[in-house]
């Protein structure tokens, strides 16, 4: 089925907002990607989830830490 002029015409512009040609103009398609899209623009980015999990990664560094403070001073003690 050969595209028309207005076909590739929406195609472009929806090209302009999605980020990528949809492979159908059917508009149950068009909705679910443009849902798609704006749950991926409400997703945490991996800044945000880096900082959500610092807190374990300073834990575990404090653990290491201790653990090799512990063994260069274990002769100390015997």
């Amino acid at each position: 089925m050969a595209s028309t002029e207005q076909d590739k015409r929406l195609r472009a512009e929806l090209a302009q907002e999605l980020g990528f040609y949809p492979a159908s103009l059917d508009p149950a398609d068009i909705d679910r990607h443009r849902r798609l899209n704006a749950a991926l623009d409400r997703a945490p980015t991996l800044d945000r989830i880096h900082r959500k999990f610092a807190h374990l990664r300073e834990e575990e560094r404090r653990a290491y830490v201790e653990a090799r403070g512990r063994v260069q001073v274990a002769d100390l003690f015997e």
